[in-house]
């Protein structure tokens, strides 16, 4: 027992040791956390409390402050009233009692005089010696100390404002008195703990509210406490102190009422860590819980380390002894430290290790026989004798005899041809002279009797005295392989023959750039000298001096390992040959280069091809360039490889932006259209595709022909707006048509070649009295169709309209004729006929409208004669009664078509009444009326050339039109004109030409051409006016047209 105990709790056993020092530890850990624990929480609730007594009086500060300013503000209110101000006192009385009621905070409102008396009561008191009545005197608010009250002997306070009237004398002051037990209950709301207060002093140190208050004891000495020394000497320390009461506090203090009271708050020491000690005794007894629970956790834990540790020693002591099977189970180190989890592991491991190795010795036994057996070589061992001892299934593969047929059979039996087994024979004999191994070839032959030639390594076993105890022979079946180099010979020869027979020429030089051999054909045409060539020349006595230059560069290239090619060219009395040759290093067996090959052929046709086709390329490029549709194309990879001018305009972007970038990135907007589909889909299907599409982000339609090839796409972009708008205005118009040919009140009927109806429209059916179906089951020449001309007369087949068109091919316009219906009704139709060709020329039907006439012919007459009436009036001048001038316009036109065709002179006279403004400003607008009327018709009656009109021009202004006129006629009429209006005496006094109204005149006279039209005679009357009007009351011709005439 005593050694077990001392085996346990010995200071030298490792389980002992950690125990105690995991003791020392956790008791160390607990002391110091206590201690750190309270110095900091201590520091934590001295800091607390300040920052909750500083926020305290900061709070009471202000709210006394406000408090107080808001009871200042009422008094201020009530003295500032009109009827205040008035000093009515009844009114003022009502006033004081009804703010007091509302405020509460008031002990009482009073109202005093000038004098210091009460002005509602009748007491005898006087304030005239109080601070605040002083203040109210001089015009000011005041807001007293801390006062005894005359009436009660209470501790009050005064909130005073002055009264004063319209002229600012002082008349009285209102004033309100507050008790200190109002304050006292403000001050209550905010205290710490149970012994804790806020308090007033004055500046003084006399206690205004708090414990003692008002009492004999503090109302005639100041307070003693360090809070007031520090309130004077403004120090911020946050240490405790003894107050007034002789208690331990904590305290802040700050000013109120304009720095006239101190807010003091406090809180007594005792209460401030009364919740520290209560944390420090649960916080002790669970650092002391933690304690024993970190002593148990070590205890655990000791064990846990020592645990393995007894386990290792025993696998140690078994590995001593010889036994390798021990291990220590995962569950007795799974929760050890990290290092003894390694140490069990590595202890396993070994084990495991030494074990393996035990069995690696019997498994390369194994392994030896196994590489025998799954070799690719043939391995058989023989005895001396050649009886065979090992045969690998290579072997039983290729002779089809498994190894236990052949087992201590000879190899002479049946496998070695009898013709090879002397120089086999002879062979083995001689291995036992050989010191190293030997290499032979034979034949084996199989079971199929198939021969098959074996390459053979045969080294010799010999047993411990150094005897031959065996020969192991390792083969390999070589019967294709020396077929193959067979094939591989024959084949150069052919090689050979096929260069030395090509259009190529191979050549080949040594390391000293010496022609060594030539094959291919003639060199007479890139020789200088053909009959000198021979081999062991260099390519300077080959060449001319330029070309041998450049291909002895080329040669020492390759001997560098650096192939190239040469274009080169030589030049004849005939003409220029191209070549290109090709020099590469020649190499040996063995990889090193030992010479230079080349390889020549004549491009002279090559070269002709590429001018022609770099010439249609041009060609090529010329045409697509020209074209003003786009045209691209894309690689199979969907880069652009071409694209036109147009292209470029479309895809936004210049050549260079475009090359070699992928379609999607130069043209995004294709993305996900149908164009962009179709190109997908000729890619794939490799099949021309045509599509059409309207690209909106273009604002147009787009007819795309896209032609795949091996190398990519092919892209004709085709603007088609313009057709597909045609299209649609065709569509739009045969729909419209369709509506009209229903909706005309025009009937619509088309007959074929043979005659037949096969048309007829809703019309039709009204005027033929007929359904369609019964129209459309009848010919044109129909004997139900009956006809009348108006003289009454039965109009004979072979003159109706459609008949007429089908003889002539000619249009029937406006045929006139009375149509009998089945019910004997008759309607007056006219009728017009047209041909319907096809695009040869030839008629394949008739058109035909018909239009009801019946009630215009009834009405036509007297519809024409209203039309002339109308269309007089229409031409006529309101006023003057003369042509008008849209009249004069359109019948000058008439009048010039016609003078072209007869060239014929025309004249035209513009007139215009002088001062005519100032004769309707002087006359009235009556006066001027009668004025335009007079000269109208005097104008008028002066004109007896026949076809000639006046018209009124505008305003004033009058046009004469003389058809078939001279110039000298025109000027005559003219001056007729003129001097007519003047005679006719008619006053106007504001002219400045003569006391009566005058006109001036301009006359011009032209032969109408066709290459001229009528605003040229115009613009020349014109210009005659203006220079008339010039000096007025004259006629002005215009005389630049002699040419004219005589041209004429």
């Amino acid at each position: 027992m005593k050694a077990f105990l001392h085996n346990r709790f010995s200071i030298n056993m490792l389980n002992s040791r950690l125990r105690m020092l995991g003791v020392i530890f956790v008791l160390l850990v607990g002391v110091f956390c206590t201690a750190i624990f309270s110095y900091f929480e201590k520091d934590h609730q001295e800091r607390d409390i300040h920052n909750q007594l500083e926020q305290t009086i900061r709070l009471q500060q202000q709210y006394i402050d406000k408090w107080m300013s808001d009871r200042m503000s009422e008094m201020s209110m009530i003295a500032s009233l009109p009827t205040v101000t008035r000093w009515e006192e009844n009114e003022i009385g009502a006033i004081l009692k009804l703010s007091q009621s509302k405020h509460t905070d008031f002990k009482a409102l009073s109202l005093i005089d000038k004098a210091g008396f009460s002005a509602l009561t009748e007491s005898e008191l006087n304030v005239q010696d109080r601070a605040y009545f002083i203040a109210a005197r001089q015009g000011k608010e005041s807001i007293s100390d801390v006062i005894v009250s005359r009436m009660d002997g209470k501790r009050i306070i005064v909130f005073a404002a002055p009264v004063l009237d319209a002229t600012g004398q002082f008349m009285g002051l209102v004033a309100g008195t507050v008790d200190l037990t109002t304050i006292e209950r403000l001050m209550k709301q905010f205290a710490y703990g149970k012994s804790g207060q806020t308090y007033l002093a004055d500046s003084a140190g006399m206690l205004i509210t708090g414990a003692g208050a008002g009492t004999g004891e503090f109302d005639s000495k100041p307070i003693q406490s360090a809070i007031l020394e520090r309130a004077k000497t403004g120090s911020e320390s946050k240490s405790a102190y003894t107050n007034y009461r002789g208690e331990t506090v904590y305290g802040a203090y700050t000013y109120a009422n304009n720095g006239r009271w101190l807010v003091i708050g406090e809180a007594a020491k005792a209460d401030v860590f009364a919740s520290l000690y209560t944390e420090l005794k649960y916080t002790s007894l669970f650092i002391l819980l933690a304690m024993a629970a970190s002593v148990f956790i070590m205890f655990r834990t000791a064990r846990k380390i020592t645990d393995p540790l007894d386990h290792l020693l025993t696998g140690v002591k078994q590995i001593k002894e010889g036994g390798y099977h021990y291990r220590i189970e995962p569950e007795v180190f799974h929760n050890a430290t990290l290092e003894f989890r390694q140490l069990c592991r590595l202890y396993n491991s070994m084990s495991d290790t030494i074990l393996d190795q035990i069995g690696a010795l019997s498994t390369e036994r194994n392994f030896v026989s196994s590489i025998i057996e799954t070799a690719a070589s043939l391995v058989v061992v023989i005895d001396p004798d050649g009886h065979i001892i090992r045969f690998n299934q290579s072997c039983e593969q290729i002779t089809g005899y498994v190894f236990e047929e052949v087992e201590k059979r000879s190899i002479f039996e049946f496998l070695v041809p009898p013709e090879e087994q002397p120089a086999v024979r002879v062979h083995f004999n001689n291995l036992a002279n050989a010191n190293e191994k030997t290499r032979h070839e034979n034949h084996w032959r199989t079971r199929r009797g198939e021969l098959r030639l074996i390459a053979w390594s045969n080294t010799i076993l010999k047993g411990s005295l150094g005897e031959r105890d065996s020969i192991i022979s390792i083969g390999i079946d070589v019967t294709e392989q020396r077929s193959v180099e067979q094939a591989l010979i024959e084949n150069e020869e052919r090689i050979r023959l096929l260069v030395g027979s090509m259009d190529e020429v191979v050549s080949t030089f040594d390391a000293d750039l010496k022609l060594t051999g030539v094959y291919g054909r003639a060199m007479d045409s890139i020789i200088h000298d053909a009959h000198a060539f021979y081999s062991g020349k260099t390519i300077h006595e080959l060449l001319n001096a330029d070309n041998a230059m450049l291909h002895e560069e080329a040669q020492q290239k390759a001997l560098l390992e650096r192939n190239s090619v040469l274009d080169w060219s030589i030049s004849s009395p005939t003409g220029s040959t191209y070549h290109q040759t090709s020099y590469s290093p020649l190499r040996d067996n063995g990889g090193q280069v030992k010479g230079v090959v080349s390889v020549s052929r004549e491009v002279t046709l090559l070269k002709q091809t590429e001018e022609a086709f770099k010439a249609t390329q041009n060609r090529l490029n010329n045409i697509l360039e020209s074209i003003t549709d786009a045209f691209m194309a894309l690689n199979n990879d969907w880069t652009f490889t071409y694209v036109n001018s147009e292209a470029e305009r479309i895809l936004g972007k210049n050549r260079e932006h475009i090359m070699g970038r992928l379609l999607w990135d130069c043209f995004p907007k294709i993305v996900g259209t149908a164009v962009f589909s179709a190109y997908h889909e000729a890619m794939e299907k490799q099949l021309p595709v045509f599509t059409e599409e309207y690209l909106p982000f273009m604002q147009a339609w787009y007819g795309v022909h896209i032609y795949p090839s091996k190398d990519g796409l092919s892209i004709y972009f085709q603007n088609v707006t313009q057709r597909k708008e045609l299209e649609q205005a065709a569509k739009d118009s045969e729909s419209r048509l369709s509506t009209i040919i229903e909706t005309v009140p025009n009937a619509i009927v088309v007959v074929d070649n043979t005659g037949q109806i096969t048309m007829a429209n809703q019309m039709a059916e009204d005027i033929f009295g007929l359904d369609k179906e019964a129209i459309l089951s009848r010919t044109y020449a129909d004997e139900a169709w009956v006809l009348y001309d108006f003289g009454g007369n039965l109009m004979p087949k072979e003159d109706y309209p459609v008949a007429h068109v089908f003889r002539t091919g000619q249009v029937v316009a406006n045929s006139e004729f009375v149509y009998k219906r089945a019910d004997q009704t008759t309607v007056i139709v006219s009728c017009n006929a047209a041909p319907v060709m096809d695009s040869r020329g030839q008629l394949t039907s008739v058109l035909v409208s018909l239009s009801d006439i019946t009630g215009r012919i009834a009405v036509e007459s007297k519809l024409q004669r209203a039309n002339d009436e109308l269309k007089k009036l229409s031409s006529l001048d309101g006023l003057t009664g003369v042509y008008n001038r849209r009249y004069f316009n359109e019948q000058l036109r008439v009048e010039w078509e016609k003078h072209v065709a007869d060239r014929a002179p025309l004249s035209l006279i513009m007139l215009d009444i002088d001062f005519f403004k100032s004769y309707n400003d002087t006359y009235g607008h009556q006066g001027g009326d009668m004025c335009l009327k007079t000269v109208a018709s005097e104008i008028r009656d002066s004109l007896l050339i026949p076809d000639s009109f006046i018209a009124r021009y505008g305003g004033e202004e009058f046009g004469i039109v003389l058809p078939n006129t001279t110039k000298q006629e025109a000027a005559e009429l003219a001056e007729f004109v003129r001097v007519r209006v003047e005679n006719n005496r008619i006053p106007h006094s504001k002219s400045t030409v003569s006391s009566y109204l005058t006109i001036s005149l301009g006359a011009a006279t032209l032969i109408p051409a066709y290459e001229q039209d009528e605003e040229m005679l115009v613009a020349y009357a014109d210009k005659c006016l203006y220079e008339a009007k010039k000096t007025r009351n004259r006629v002005s011709v215009y005389e630049q047209l002699e040419a004219t005439f005589s041209e004429g």
